[in-house]
């Protein structure tokens, strides 16, 4: 049975591409260091051997970006029709909620509980959702935007908090620069814990 790791697939993968060139170059085991940050904090010499390995992790991630600009192209485009999206669909359960008297916010974390909820993710804006959209706000004790922002664009998500929650999601794009994306920032993440940038 394999090792259960703390991250998905696509990172572990990357993780041994790294450990193969960084545990050879600077006598480290890094996917060790990942799985066990807390036992390098304070190690000697390990602020000078940690920014080396940034360094080279950060160029590695860079290096893959830079060949997929034909999908970073794609992503942009599809980026910029779910913004529009979540534009259209944001006002009109803005409106709907205010015309109802339902409070709406945009709160800076909500502490979910998933096992109470039913999402429902939808391509586009249509008059099937505009008729949804009443029918949740009116069920609710209050909506949150819980939009996640992804550099100058949004990708639609709210919240319709009552006796059964609801999440009502644009549907996101995939995309492999979004895995590249999320994988380094797991990995970064990981060695913050060892010592912060």
């Amino acid at each position: 049975m394999a090792k259960e790791v703390p991250w998905d697939a696509q990172t572990d993968a990357f993780i041994l591409d790294l450990n193969s060139k960084i545990s050879k170059k600077y006598d480290v085991d890094f996917t060790a260091m990942l799985l066990n940050p807390d036992s390098y904090v304070g190690k000697k010499d390990i602020a000078g051997t940690l920014t080396k390995v940034r360094a080279d992790v950060d160029v590695y991630f860079s290096d893959l970006l830079d060949g997929m600009k034909d999908e970073q192209a794609e992503l942009n485009t599809a980026l910029a029709t779910a913004t529009e999206q979540y534009k259209k669909v944001n006002a009109l359960i803005s409106g709907k909620s205010s015309a109802l008297r339902v409070p709406y916010v945009k709160p800076l974390f909500v502490n979910r509980n998933s096992d109470n909820e039913e999402t429902i993710v939808v391509e586009q804006y249509n008059s099937g959702l505009d008729s949804l959209i009443g029918k949740l706000v009116t069920s609710s004790t209050y909506v949150a935007d819980v939009s996640a922002p992804y550099k100058s664009y949004f990708l639609g998500s709210w919240l319709f908090s009552g006796n059964r929650n609801y999440i009502l999601t644009v549907n996101p794009p995939l995309s492999p620069i979004l895995a590249v994306e999320n994988s380094a920032a797991i990995i970064n993440g990981r060695l913050d814990r060892i010592a912060p940038r």
